[in-house]
């Protein structure tokens, strides 16, 4: 079996310690995947491994896989032998549940939906298209992921693609891309992409749901 660990600067200490890694071997464990914290939370960049952190962790990698019988993997430290960031199609993309091609877990911004394109039409959109060809943008750095460290940059780059008319997204999964920006990975999008969601809520095809409506008052109540 194998384990994954998000490292945070509370548990690096332990989760990386040798007597950690011998117990979990004895019990048949032959797989070890590290993954750094990305704070895509507002309030928790605190929990972020400072640079010192990583730059240890790296050494402990190098020592670790020469004297321990298993397989290490680490997120994003191993992309850097790889020339780079994997993500937008060099290596990977992530689908979001409403069939959004995103570049990665961490990057939550798409041009392409599976349910009007094929896979293969999606990985070649304007978006993961020019993700890929930027060179040095793609560099990881201090632990970090790249494209969330750019995140800016790759929002702009998705309202370049919706000024040339080359998005093909459903208004509804565009809607609810806003939400996941807002709402659950808290960035700020920015004025443009806001103002093309109220575009698309305006010819009432918002996916938000209902408002309730309050319950009246009965006679007697209070």
């Amino acid at each position: 079996f194998g384990t994954s660990t998000t490292l945070t600067r509370e548990n690096y200490d332990l989760a990386t310690s040798r007597e950690h890694l011998r117990d979990v071997l004895k019990r048949g464990c032959r797989l070890f995947y590290y993954i750094n914290y990305i704070p895509v939370e507002s309030g928790t960049e605190h929990l972020q491994l400072p640079g010192p952190q990583v730059q240890e962790f790296e050494q402990l990698l190098s020592e670790y896989r020469k004297t321990m019988p298993c397989l290490f993997i680490a997120f994003p430290h191993d992309e850097v032998a790889l020339g780079g960031c994997l993500a937008a199609g060099r290596g990977f993309v992530h689908i979001n549940a409403y069939g959004d091609v995103e570049p990665c877990p961490f990057s939550p911004y798409s041009d392409r939906n599976l349910t009007e394109v094929s896979l293969l039409e999606a990985i070649q959109s304007p978006l993961l298209r020019r993700i890929r060809e930027s060179g040095l943008k793609l560099d990881e750095t201090d632990g970090l992921c790249a494209l969330w460290s750019r995140k800016e940059w790759v929002e702009s780059l998705l309202l370049r693609s919706n000024e040339q008319g080359l998005l093909t997204q459903t208004e509804q999964g565009l809607l609810a891309q806003i939400e996941q920006v807002e709402e659950k990975d808290k960035i700020t999008p920015s004025p443009g992409l806001l103002a093309q969601s109220e575009q698309v809520a305006e010819k009432g095809k918002s996916i938000a749901s209902p408002e309730v409506p309050a319950a009246s008052s009965r006679p007697g109540d209070g």
